[in-house]
C-alpha cells in the first residue's frame, strides 16, 4: 500500500507539534526540569509526564485558536496562555491539504520569563518557544 506521500511532490514538512525549550534565565542554557503533569486547557488531553526533560512536544488543535498549558513542574503550577492561526494549503490534487500552523503569540505566562523564537510549525525548527527559569 503506498500513499501519496510517498511521491516527492507531496513532501510536507508542516506539522502541529509545538516545541517548548526550558533554559536558564541567567545563563540561557538548556536546563532540565521535573515535569509532573501536563493539561492542555480546552480540550481533553493530559499528559502525566512524570519526567526530568530540558524541552517538550505537544500537540496544537487546528479547530482552535488558542490554547492554555498547565504545567506541574516539581510541586509547582504553572499556566502558559497561547494564540496561532491554522492556514490550509493545497499542495496538489492528488495530495490534499495540509495546515500551516503560524502566528505563534504568548498571550499571558507566569514563568520568570517566556520568548517565541520562531512562530511557525515545522519539523525542521529545533525550538518553538523558551521558557526561562
Amino acid at each position: 500500500m503506498s500513499s501519496c506521500f510517498d511521491d516527492g511532490d507531496c513532501t510536507t514538512t508542516k506539522t502541529s507539534l509545538i516545541l517548548i525549550n526550558f533554559k536558564k534565565l541567567e545563563t540561557k542554557k538548556d536546563t532540565i526540569v521535573n515535569i509532573q503533569s501536563i493539561v492542555l486547557t480546552g480540550s481533553d488531553s493530559t499528559f502525566n509526564v512524570q519526567d526530568t526533560t530540558s524541552s517538550i512536544v505537544l500537540p496544537l488543535d487546528p479547530d482552535v485558536v488558542s490554547l492554555k498549558i498547565n504545567f506541574v513542574i516539581d510541586t509547582d503550577q504553572h499556566e502558559l496562555s497561547l494564540e496561532y492561526m491554522t492556514t490550509p494549503r493545497l499542495i496538489s490534487p492528488d495530495c490534499g491539504v495540509e495546515l500551516n500552523f503560524t502566528d505563534i503569540i504568548v498571550n499571558s505566562h507566569d514563568f520568570d520569563s517566556v520568548a517565541v523564537v520562531s512562530t511557525l510549525l515545522d519539523q525542521q525548527i529545533t525550538s518553538n518557544i523558551v521558557i526561562y527559569q
